[in-house]
């Protein structure tokens, strides 16, 4: 059985996709097409990935205003951005998103980085 499958469509918000590593199965990249993108074990979800460390409904990527975030949807694993657990976040260009054992990488390269912070000296 194939760890992810995309089951969803939708007119096209922008250049935002996920490329999705699979465990010893290559790369996938995958158009976000809809403001909400739901992704976890239960057949219904954009992304379905199989492993059992992943939960029905495990976490889901939302547009708002152009800016992705992750929300995690209290899966039992947690849904990690760059190494660090996290229960919501916004998402930037090349940010990876781990949920069990597989790694997503959000690409949104038309999008503007944000202004660095300023210092006052």
């Amino acid at each position: 059985m194939e760890p992810v499958r995309n089951m969803k469509q939708g007119s096209i918000m922008g250049q935002a996709k996920l490329r999705v590593v699979l465990l010893g199965s290559g790369e996938e990249e995958l158009p976000l097409e809809e403001m909400e993108f739901t992704i976890g074990r239960a057949l219904d979800n954009h992304l379905i990935l199989t492993d059992r460390d992943v939960s029905e409904y495990h976490a889901r990527l939302v547009n708002i205003n152009s800016t992705y975030y992750v929300e995690d949807l209290g899966s039992a694993e947690g849904t990690y951005v760059n190494g660090a657990r996290v229960d919501e976040q916004p998402l930037l260009h090349k940010d990876r998103i781990r949920i069990g054992p597989q790694l997503l990488i959000f690409e949104q390269p038309d999008k503007p980085a944000p202004p660095a912070p300023s210092r006052a000296f």
